[in-house]
């Protein structure tokens, strides 16, 4: 007998549940969603500021928000020029419902007033294959927690097509983290990290997690083998590549950059792919903690990452996905945030080609004159060829620099191994 685990649930459409179809009292600096989501857990902290503790371990608990384009008004904030779903702000709307669920397990009255939560990474954020995100259906984004340390937790986050032949009370849009699902579209994981809002040190999370399911125990026991394995290669160097490998890299590199008219045709330099843009950040784009969430940061990366992609590939690519963030510094209201993309990577397949666009997000605290790298993101993209025209193709990607040689090398062997 299956047993039914509890579930919370948010809604844009009809029925019970929060209501996003009347957009007239959001933040206009936020989604819909994500504005309704910090509501929440605001409101959340408030009732429950007078509760009992209770340090029992905790069962997961799916949390669902239902996206309701093919309906009302909330596509036309989402939509893009392709009549797809705008990413950037879905990812907004990812790292807040994550915040939500973390908040959610972990808070309780012995902790209001200490315990901070801040995004610390993302594993990723994966399209399922063939799949696109078209603005006129229904979805629904789901959440739940899936492993707790000492100090840390992971909650993973996926967004699944709501289908039309199948009730909304069924299972459709149950996390799943099964990479063929038929319904699943997006997935990712989040880890945040517990920290004393005093000290800045690591806070003890009183709620373990009481995975019930098999799924969920099989999921607990790879996250936490995972962890073990993170905390064992700390410190220690990556493995490098040959110098002479390298070295060759920057000599092609530097044949095109000297002899632009005789040296590697079907080539472009790593460099001239460049884009950067930068903005300072303001109240409005504080979470909870006060501090800058890192939904922002990743959609105002991936709004540049794309144009990057589309600038160099001269069509409108499709997302695929992002590989592991780790968020290094924190950022808060007044900093200057300074993105800079470039595209390191580009292979052809036989009826798409593949993009890696790195976008570094450099924070700038100007009162303090100090600068320091906060996070590199790593895109992939995908653009459609046509098999009868030989030229269709991308341009080959050059380095003539010896980081940009290992930049580059290190996309190429996550090609060779992961992609192609």
């Amino acid at each position: 007998m299956k047993r039914v685990l509890p579930r919370r649930s948010l809604c844009s459409g009809s029925g019970s549940g929060q209501h996003y179809n009347k957009v007239q009292s959001f933040d206009v600096e936020k989604t819909p969603i994500t504005s309704q989501l910090w509501k929440l857990r605001k409101d959340t902290k408030a009732c429950n500021s007078s509760a009992e503790v209770d340090d029992t371990p905790k069962v997961p608990v799916d949390t669902t928000i239902k996206y309701t384009f093919s309906e009302n008004s909330l596509r036309d904030l989402y939509v893009d020029l392709k009549g797809q779903v705008l990413l950037g702000k879905l990812f907004e709307d990812f790292d807040s419902i994550a915040g939500n669920i973390a908040f959610a397990h972990c808070f309780n009255k012995s902790n209001q007033d200490v315990l901070s939560l801040v995004t610390a990474a993302v594993d990723y954020i994966k399209m399922s294959k063939n799949k696109t995100l078209s603005a006129s259906i229904d979805y629904n984004l789901c959440g739940k927690v899936i492993w707790v340390g000492r100090s840390s937790l992971d909650v993973v986050v996926e967004l699944h097509e709501v289908k039309t032949d199948i009730s909304t009370s069924s299972t459709t849009g149950d996390i799943v983290m099964v990479p063929n699902d038929d319904t699943l579209v997006l997935s990712s994981v989040f880890t945040y990290v517990a920290r004393n809002k005093s000290t800045k040190k690591s806070f003890e999370i009183m709620n373990k997690l009481n995975p019930q399911t098999s799924s969920e125990i099989e999921h607990f026991a790879a996250r936490e083998m995972l962890a073990l394995e993170k905390k064992a290669l700390k410190g220690k160097a990556a493995e490098g590549f040959a110098d002479a490998e390298v070295r060759q890299q920057v000599a092609r590199g530097r044949s095109l950059l000297d002899m632009p008219a005789l040296s590697m045709s079907r080539a472009v330099l790593m460099s001239a792919t460049s884009l950067e843009n930068s903005f300072v950040t303001q109240p409005q784009n504080v979470n909870t903690g006060g501090k800058v969430f890192g939904g922002l940061l990743i959609h105002r990366a991936y709004d540049l990452a794309l144009a990057t992609s589309y600038t160099f590939a001269g069509r409108y690519p499709q997302f695929k996905e992002v590989e592991e963030i780790s968020f290094k510094h924190p950022v808060d209201v007044g900093d200057l945030v300074k993105l800079k993309s470039r595209v390191v990577y580009a292979k052809n397949l036989t009826e798409e080609a593949l993009l890696q666009v790195e976008v570094t997000c450099q924070i700038i605290k100007l009162d303090l004159q100090q600068s320091v790298v906060s996070n590199t993101f790593d895109f992939i993209f995908s653009v459609d060829l046509d098999p009868v025209r030989p030229n269709d193709g991308l341009k080959e990607v050059a380095p003539s620099t010896l980081e940009e040689a290992v930049v580059h090398l290190t996309a190429e062997q996550d090609f060779l191994g992961l992609r192609v």
